[in-house]
């Protein structure tokens, strides 16, 4: 079969017995027409191979272009440098490049020179090496060290895990070791192991990293020393959790204030630690190392790294240390150098201070004003002092009394009051004003020098002492903590008579409207609602029967009803409920199918159609049946009547027998022994002919039959019981007494027979409600009619 080679990519236009072409040089296809994994631009001379740089691409390139695929810190069409922000192309390294730390300062970094490798180890020859144990709550725990297998070794006596703890040398400042490893032997007496989160912890600079002691590729712990690795780098391949940014990883390094082991991992078992180590790095001879970085530093900083201030720079925020930012010495233009750490100014000028910021004792002027002349000599005869008056711009001497001041100290110094000399009456020395710890401390002016009223109050104070809390606060000026002086009364705007928004000074209680209640004015009371009109609360209204507790909604007014109540008030009954209570309402519970409405009357009853009875209007009424076929209850056909009739024929008998029972020795009427015994008989014989008419039904109900049986048996036996009461009253002389014992147990008779026959009714009811389908009864020659299944009433 020819096929149609691409004759860039082919050697020939003739392919071989497969159909495969003879394809180029890094050309691959059955059609020679693209290029093999590694090669990119497929033309005449076949496909170039990629040059990607190994330690900073995945080894692949675009087919068309030949750019590589960088790894994430990586960049250049090879891949073959860091992006800026990075250094360090390593082909180790899942990213490709370090990020640059420099603690934060900058972004620029190189390879560092001459530093070489350095292992931080504890092999465990001579002790523990300054190592110890710990529990998991931090408490100290037991550690052996065994100069046989010169390892070390913790035992649990309970479930929960104990840790060994590295050593001072371990710790501080490990940031060289970024990207590095952790290595150590570990092994257990039994392998029982429960491996967690937090089997090696990191810990250092505020912040917690941990990982299982499977991760990166490890096994599990065995009764054999294995070896453990793990590298100190931020990346997904090594999942320390929480995971950290690379900049607060190497900020952990930085400072390592511990690293845990995790030794044992189930209760009454080993672990043991050996060969423990660090890989690190250090200036000096030996194997170089590339990771090291070397910052290029903004202006205002300096060092390595960019760890330290520059000159005539300082500390942002001191506490920071090396990671706050470097900002200009402030010494108000007497220094250009400071205390890098501190900010402390070098003054000069006859200036003092941390800033520079005041003269010298003896030396007087504003020391701001930035210049060589800004503090002069005191012009003060027996004073080492003195000051220039703001207002006047005067040199005045401060070697007056406390709280006075003035070239004739005839005036009090700022925060006193008084009148020294009795210029305006009689003299009153300079005390302090008395301002309740409301004022602040450093401002100028926080009271009148003359009365010593306070006049810049804080803390939401006011008043002549600032003993009070301003209009719209309340509180306690006088308390120590400014916190728990004066809040804002913070009275709610619907709730409070015009809209106030001052309050008691002393509770905070503001002044609400009606029915309206809280400290702020901000909830109505129990049983109102509607606090957004502005007016008051309005009352709820709920019934007291039809509501749960005569609360409602606080913005409705919807009161919370019973059962089955409805009514924003809850004084009525829910669609298809009845009989409004304290319980609620109860559901009307209308058959749909024989109901006219699925709404009952007050009563519960509920409104039949035609053919349906009972409160639910869920049973057919005499003389009706129940046919799916025609779903309601259709009205029996005309034989039910034949049934019937006999059924009402044998009430009729019944209640001629119990009438003769009632008139039995009332004198009004002699009945023989013969003529009862012959209407017991009757009504044996009635019994059986309904018994009869029953079995010539057509799948007439087993049960209904059984039943019939019963009551028939049941008057069988009474009339034998009759006959032998018959025969003793012929033998006995007391014929008085024995006709009373039989009146008694006709009467007995007649009540069983009775309840017989009402047990016939039920079971017809239950055949009605069971038997769904029409049965023929055949009457005459030859022809048959449909008839309900004992439709019976009695």
């Amino acid at each position: 079969v020819p096929v149609a080679a691409l004759p860039a990519g082919s050697l020939s236009t003739q392919c071989d017995s497969y159909g495969q072409c003879s394809c180029k040089p890094g050309v691959m296809g059955e059609k020679c027409d693209r290029c093999q994994p590694g090669f990119h631009s497929l033309s005449e001379a076949g496909c170039r191979p990629c040059s990607c740089n190994l330690a900073g691409s995945t080894e692949e390139c675009n087919v068309e272009t030949g750019r590589c695929t960088c790894k994430d810190n990586v960049e250049g069409f090879h891949c073959e440098r860091c992006k800026p922000g990075f250094f360090h192309l390593d082909s180790s390294n899942p990213r490709g490049c370090t990020p640059c730390f420099c603690f934060g300062h900058s972004s620029v970094c190189t390879n560092a020179m001459g530093y070489s490798i350095y292992s931080i180890t504890s092999s465990f020859q001579f002790g523990e090496d300054e190592w110890r144990a710990e529990n998991r709550d931090g408490s100290e725990a037991l550690l052996k060290w065994s100069a046989e297998t010169q390892d070390i070794s913790v035992i649990s006596d309970s479930y929960f895990p104990m840790y060994f703890v590295a050593p001072r040398k371990f710790l501080g400042n490990q940031v060289l070791s970024y990207g590095q490893n952790l290595s150590f032997s570990y092994r257990v007496d039994r392998r029982d192991t429960r491996l967690s989160a937090e089997d090696l912890v990191l810990e250092g600079a505020g912040l917690r990293v941990s990982l299982p002691l499977i991760a990166q590729g490890n096994s599990y712990p065995s009764e054999n020393a294995q070896i453990y690795t793990f590298r100190l780098h931020e990346a997904a391949d090594y999942p320390w959790r929480p995971a950290l940014t690379a900049f607060d990883f190497q900020k952990l390094l930085h400072n390592l204030t511990a690293i845990k082991i995790r030794g044992t991992y189930s209760e009454s078992s080993a672990g043991h630690l050996d060969d423990v180590t660090i890989t690190s790095a250090r200036p000096g001879p030996g194997v170089p190392v590339a990771w090291v970085e070397s910052c290029s530093c903004p202006t205002g900083y300096e060092g390595q790294f960019c760890e330290r201030c520059s000159s005539g720079y300082r500390r942002e925020t001191p506490s920071l240390g090396p990671y706050s930012p470097c900002v200009p010495c402030a010494c108000n233009g007497h220094s250009e150098t400071c205390e890098p750490e501190t900010g402390m100014c070098n003054c000069r000028d006859n200036t003092a201070g941390s800033h520079c910021e005041k003269c010298s004792d003896g030396y007087y002027g504003d020391a701001t004003a930035g210049t060589a002349s800004d503090c002069q000599p005191c012009p003060c005869p027996g004073s080492s002092s003195c000051a220039i008056v703001p207002r006047t711009k005067e040199v005045v001497c401060t070697s007056c009394q406390a709280g006075t001041t003035g070239k004739r100290c005839e005036l009090c110094d700022d925060a006193y009051f008084g009148d020294p000399l009795g210029e305006q009456g009689a003299v009153r020395p300079c005390r302090l004003c008395q301002c309740n710890d409301n004022i602040d401390p450093n401002a100028v002016g926080n009271c009148d020098r003359r009365t010593g009223e306070c006049l810049k109050c804080i803390y939401n104070t006011a008043g002549f002492y600032c003993d009070r809390c301003k209009d719209g606060f309340f509180g306690n000026p006088l308390a120590p903590d400014p916190a728990d002086k004066c809040r804002a009364c913070h009275c709610n705007p619907y709730g409070t008579v015009n809209q106030q928004t001052s309050c008691n000074q002393v509770t905070g209680q503001c002044e609400c409207l009606s029915h309206v209640t809280g400290r702020d004015c901000g909830a109505c009371e129990p049983g109102f609602f509607n606090l957004q009109s502005g007016r008051g609360c309005e009352r709820c209204n709920c019934h007291a029967l039809g509501s749960t507790n005569g609360q409602c909604d606080i913005r409705t007014g919807q009161c919370e009803c019973q059962p089955g109540v409805a009514g924003q008030h809850c004084d009525s009954c829910e669609v298809n409920h009845f009989g409004f209570g304290s319980e609620g309402c109860k559901p009307c519970d209308c058959d749909p199918e024989g109901s006219r409405s699925l709404q009952c009357r007050e009563n519960g009853r509920c409104e039949c159609k035609e053919g349906f009875v009972g409160s639910r209007c869920d049973q057919c009424e005499e003389n009706y049946f129940y046919n799916r076929s025609w779903p309601g209850c259709q009205e029996c056909p005309a034989c039910y009547r034949l049934v019937k009739d006999k059924v009402a024929e044998q009430r009729e008998r019944l209640q001629e027998l119990e009438n003769l029972i009632a008139n039995l020795g009332t004198g009004e009427e002699t009945v023989t022994d013969q003529a009862f015994e012959e209407r017991l008989k009757q009504a044996e014989r009635d019994v059986m002919e309904l018994l009869r008419e029953a079995q010539n039904s057509k799948d007439v109900d087993q049960g209904l039959m059984d039943r019939l049986k019963d009551i028939n048996s049941t008057l069988a036996s009474q009339l034998n019981r009759l006959r032998n009461i018959q025969g003793t009253v012929r033998e006995t002389e007391n014929l008085a007494e024995q006709a009373r014992v039989r009146v008694e147990d006709t009467e007995d008779l007649i009540s069983l027979a009775s309840d017989m026959l009402e047990k016939a009714k039920m079971a017809a009811d239950n055949v009605v409600s069971e038997l769904p389908r029409s049965h023929v009864v055949r009457r005459g020659e030859g022809r048959s009619f449909l008839c309900p299944p004992l439709c019976f009433s009695a």
